[in-house]
């Protein structure tokens, strides 16, 4: 009954699994050691949700490859001639389900945890508006009993997977509804960043047309593209994983499913990292990182997604200002200009007087009117130059 089940020999599916789970952990292990001495060296800091979620990360992941590697070291020292299914051990129908359980513990935090993170920084680039919550939280919240799910069957039901075909189907739906969940949180979420991104790039293009100046509108785009684009990338690596995971889950491919899933740790664990490097470690395009502005104290400032929010408030009130400043300087040269010219009128004999008043009061008017044209070109300033430290939270 057993082999009816896909089980495969050591040898086999289970050692190609083991060399990929243990060798995608170590890959995982260089990359967070070269994102922390980078960002140590160059000043960098995180925000504390982004730090506690990539921890978070990686002790599951290190906890996940220790149950896959002590399981099958058991089997093979232990258990000499059996049978493996997922790296647990069958003889005499006893079985090693513990570490399982705890390896899907592991797992089902990495998902919980990769997603909370990802559902914070869309909540933060749209201001913080509650309505971006709803949707993507019940799916959390729905993940998070299915993870529940699949550890309490593989403590109670796993011994009974050999024996009863139904209770394995069960588990095969909960998994694939896991998964299905995952996917679409992943890429719902990434959709309302890339949505806010592009919105925000048409507001600046709009404003610097209308000021007529267009003065770091080409930076400011490259920015934010490549906010998009590492997003989108990061967004396409984690569903392509659970992807593969769930088709061979519902296609029964038992030897896919034993790869795929002992590699799905790693494999999150490498998305969340090489986000943080690409968008604080490598070279940036037209020198950006030259132009990182440093606090006082020499480390950079807010984290990015706010820094995002505050540079849209601090952009739309100096624009109102230097509007409302411009109209009042305006409205007052107008308002001097028509009285001096309607007491030119009463007296044709003053003309000349009225003419030189108007010049006067023209020259007079005129600092004002300089002072709000450099406020309007310090409001493209902000509008078309946008904080380069925006890329630091991703």
């Amino acid at each position: 009954m057993a082999e009816n089940l896909g089980d495969t020999d050591m040898p086999s599916v289970n050692t190609v699994a083991l060399a990929l789970s243990v060798g995608l952990w170590g890959l995982y292990t260089y990359l967070c050691i070269i994102m922390v001495l980078a960002l140590r060296r160059r000043g960098l800091w995180l925000a504390s949700l982004p730090i506690y979620c990539t921890t978070l990360v990686f002790v599951c992941n290190f906890g996940d490859t220790f149950c896959v590697v002590f399981t099958a070291c058991k089997g093979y020292f232990f258990y000499p001639g059996g049978k493996v299914v997922y790296f647990i051990r069958y003889n005499d129908r006893t079985i090693d389900h513990g570490w399982y359980a705890a390896s899907s513990l592991f797992r089902g935090v990495t998902c919980i945890g990769a997603n909370a993170l990802l559902i914070w920084r869309a909540f933060v680039i749209w201001s913080r508006d509650k309505r971006t919550l709803y949707f993507p939280v019940v799916l959390l919240f729905f993940t998070t009993i299915a993870c529940a799910l699949v550890v309490v069957y593989n403590i109670q039901w796993a011994p009974r997977f050999l024996e009863d075909p139904a209770v394995l189907a069960r588990y095969g739906y909960i998994t694939v509804t896991l998964l299905a969940m995952d996917i679409i949180n992943t890429w719902y979420c990434t959709g309302l960043i890339c949505y806010r991104l592009c919105s925000l790039m048409r507001q600046k293009r709009a404003t610097a047309d209308a000021l007529n100046d267009l003065q770091g509108d080409v930076t400011a785009e490259g920015l934010y593209r490549r906010i998009i684009r590492v997003l989108v990338q990061s967004g396409m690596l984690l569903s392509t994983m659970e992807l593969a995971v769930l088709v061979c889950i519902a296609s029964s491919n038992r030897d896919g499913t034993c790869i795929m899933t002992h590699m799905f740790s790693s494999i999150t664990g490498i998305t969340t990292v090489l986000m943080i490097i690409q968008m604080n470690i490598l070279p940036l395009r037209n020198n950006m990182n030259n132009s990182l502005q440093r606090s006082a104290s020499g480390s950079f400032t807010m984290p990015v997604f706010r820094k995002l929010v505050n540079y849209e408030s601090t952009t739309n009130q100096v624009g109102a200002q230097g509007i409302s400043q411009s109209t009042a300087y305006e409205d007052s040269m107008q308002q001097t200009i028509s009285y001096l010219a309607a007491y030119g009128l009463q007296s044709n004999e003053q003309s000349s007087t009225n003419e030189d008043n108007i010049e006067r009061a023209t020259s007079y008017l005129a600092p004002y009117t300089e002072q709000s044209q450099n406020l309007s070109s310090s409001t493209v300033a902000v509008i078309t130059r946008p904080d380069h430290a925006l890329l630091r939270s991703l």
